[in-house]
């Protein structure tokens, strides 16, 4: 999955990630081995194991996506929080790179940068009125474009 991604950042390019939040059980052990001790004691809190099994294998993702970006080994990127708890690298991982990711139902993002970036993932819903909330998650610029579609 990760083998076409560039391991360099680009100045001025947002770049992003879809992937399933899905695993073979061989695949999802090594996946697994890959998490903190802190990560695995989150994904223990989750009282569904469909949810506890899709946080890993979004947290490994983005474990093994951080680690081709910085040349670490997936398991020894040290992701810490900042206050209101978005997940960033410490400040002593090399290249800098800032990220976030999105998720919902069986899909996850990561959007990475050299600069912040955010990112949303929402499933589509038969019969939402994607307009009714254009106007709420749009920039002024964003909104112009979405009336053209």
């Amino acid at each position: 999955m990760l083998s076409q991604i560039p391991r360099n950042v680009g100045r001025d390019v947002a770049n992003v990630l879809f992937f399933p939040l899905q695993a073979v059980a061989a695949e999802f052990d090594e996946l697994e081995s890959l998490l903190s001790r802190e990560e695995i004691a989150r994904a223990d809190r989750y009282a569904l194991d469909k949810l506890r099994r899709r946080y890993i294998i979004g947290r490994a993702r983005l474990r093994q996506l951080l680690g081709k970006l910085t040349e670490t080994p997936p398991a020894a990127v040290r992701i810490s929080y900042e206050r209101r708890g978005k997940p960033k690298l410490d400040s002593n991982e090399v290249p800098l790179v800032h990220f976030n990711v999105a998720h919902s139902a069986d899909w996850a993002a990561i959007a990475w940068a050299t600069s912040e970036i955010g990112i949303d993932l929402e499933i589509a819903q038969p019969g939402f009125q994607h307009a009714s909330i254009a106007s709420q998650v749009l920039s002024q610029t964003e909104q112009i474009q979405w009336d053209r579609i």
